[in-house]
């Protein structure tokens, strides 16, 4: 590819669970193909003029304006993004038309790692995580309760191996070169 062509490639919606390592991922995947990194966490702050995600994200509709926002920014696309999508839109009416504008790629991992990544986020950041527990009285219930609808809608899985999300994220850039679907890669 030249120096003034551009890539028209697909662009990419990482989703998973809370905790399972979406933002790291998409963060390095996006510095190793060179796309563009859209934060859905940002772009809901920013929708909704608050100042923390944790603000919104325990309202009862939360999951609808998530997957509102998501929706917006992939009608927006001027071109290929990694998009770091969120753990609950998967149940929102948009995402027919968020699979059929970009590549989803469902992150997962052993619950207890999961756990302990939330575990760790609330201690660090002193409030309960924003999660939406849906009803369930476990992290492992409500994991197990969204693991149909993230499989339904993906088109890759990245597992999570050992808590290695940059690992996980270069293996994949690579499968993604090798699959055309991205020009080339940083090392």
């Amino acid at each position: 590819m030249g120096k003034h062509e551009q890539w028209v490639g697909p662009s990419f919606l990482t989703t998973g669970p809370p905790g399972v390592g979406k933002s790291v991922l998409a963060r390095r995947l996006s510095w190793r193909t060179g796309l563009p990194l859209i934060s859905g966490d940002q772009e809901i702050v920013k929708a909704c003029k608050v100042k923390r995600l944790s603000e919104v994200s325990s309202l009862p509709n939360f999951t609808e304006i998530e997957g509102e926002i998501i929706a917006q920014t992939v009608e927006n696309l001027t071109g290929p993004r990694i998009i770091d999508g969120g753990g609950s839109v998967y149940k929102v009416k948009q995402m027919p038309f968020i699979a059929e504008r970009c590549i989803i790629l469902y992150l997962t991992a052993p619950d207890e790692d999961i756990i302990a990544q939330i575990e760790r986020r609330i201690e660090r950041n002193g409030d309960d995580g924003g999660i939406d527990m849906e009803g369930c009285a476990t992290y492992e219930e409500l994991f197990a309760k969204r693991r149909p609808e993230y499989e339904k809608w993906k088109n890759f899985t990245i597992p999570i191996i050992n808590g290695d999300r940059k690992g996980a994220a270069d293996l994949f850039a690579e499968r993604l070169r090798i699959l055309r679907l991205v020009p080339r890669l940083k090392h």
